[in-house]
C-alpha cells in the first residue's frame, strides 16, 4: 500500500472510531447508506473533526 493510501486509510479509521464513539452506531453499517458514503468521500479532505461532525449529523437525522 502506498504511503498516501495508507494515510487515507488511517484517517478513515480515525473517522470511524470517533463516529462510533459519538453515536454508538456501527460505522460499517452506516456505510451501507449511499448518502453517508457520498458525504464521507466529498468531505474526507477536511479536518477529521469536521468530517465526523458532518457524518454524525447525517446519521442522527437520517439513520439512527
Amino acid at each position: 500500500m502506498h504511503s498516501e493510501q495508507k494515510q487515507k486509510q488511517m484517517k478513515r479509521n480515525l473517522i470511524a472510531s470517533f463516529f462510533e464513539g459519538e453515536t454508538l452506531a456501527l460505522f460499517e453499517l452506516c456505510c451501507e447508506d449511499e448518502e453517508f458514503v457520498a458525504l464521507l468521500i466529498e468531505n474526507e479532505s477536511k479536518p477529521i473533526d469536521e468530517v465526523v461532525t458532518i457524518l454524525v449529523n447525517h446519521a442522527n437525522e437520517n439513520l439512527i
